[in-house]
């Protein structure tokens, strides 16, 4: 069975960087790199040409530290079938937070494996979250706590049946194939309804949906509590190196967290 390689568009000032992720990318099946290699025409572009559609844009955290992190909103806005994965050496928790809530799906370490690069691509261009655990509970406990300063809708307010179905699918993990398989649809009309979603609560990545729907009730856990809380211990797959000596980088997928 033919599979659609995931296309790569690559934001990486540094040109002996930019090589070593063509050396660690090209030639692995199902990753093709788009041929565009200035980062300053794509920040420049007010509309996305024809020939880029990438599946994932890389971006480098020194675009995000020169430009600020609104270059994710732009790339966003740019290529908005596309998710974020940043890449860099950053080791505070914090920050990574802070890039998560602006809207990448990734975060990868420069000092992880070179294979797991390969790893990240494919997940993030699922939509599935990579990136170290206490930045993305960080983010999660952010964007909960938010959740005082917006104004009080009601659940009818906010979504048909359908996109609430939509959202039990996001809530339990699945992937835009398996939520259409689910559905009897085809996995682009999911994606479609996912970015109306996106659209209709300013939100730019899976992660920020999935904390609105949590925040608004619309994902209610078995108690039906009116502050679920998410069990980060079952939501790590794979240990391995991260935030200092003692800490651990963890693969975290989409469909793990336990929404209580």
């Amino acid at each position: 069975m033919h599979i659609e390689a995931i296309a790569i568009l690559l934001l990486e000032p540094d040109s002996w960087r930019r090589l070593g992720f063509v050396h660690v990318v090209q030639n692995k099946s199902g990753l093709t790199l788009l041929e565009e290699r200035d980062h300053h025409r794509v920040l420049a572009l007010t509309g996305a040409p024809a020939e880029l559609r990438p599946n994932v844009v890389m971006i480098s955290d020194t675009l995000l530290r020169e430009f600020s992190l609104s270059v994710i909103t732009k790339i966003k806005k740019l290529f908005p079938q596309a998710n974020i994965l940043v890449h860099g050496y950053e080791g505070n928790a914090d920050r990574v937070a802070e890039i998560f809530i602006a809207g990448a799906t990734g975060y990868f370490s420069l000092s992880d494996k070179p294979e797991n690069l390969v790893e990240s691509l494919k997940l993030v261009s699922k939509g599935l979250i990579w990136g170290p655990p206490e930045a993305i509970a960080r983010s999660l406990g952010r964007l909960i706590s938010l959740k005082d300063t917006k104004p009080t809708v009601t659940r009818a307010d906010l979504i048909t049946p359908r996109e609430r179905t939509l959202l039990n699918f996001l809530g339990k993990g699945f992937t835009n194939k398996e939520i259409a398989n689910s559905l009897g649809i085809a996995e682009v009309t999911v994606k479609f309804h996912l970015a109306k979603l996106y659209n209709k609560f300013n939100v730019q990545s899976r992660l920020q949906l999935l904390m609105f729907a949590i925040e608004r009730g619309l994902i209610s856990g078995p108690n039906n509590s009116q502050r679920p809380t998410i069990d980060l211990s079952k939501a790590f797959k794979r240990p391995g190196r991260q935030l200092g000596r003692n800490s651990k980088r963890l693969l975290v997928r989409a469909r793990r967290p336990t929404i209580l």
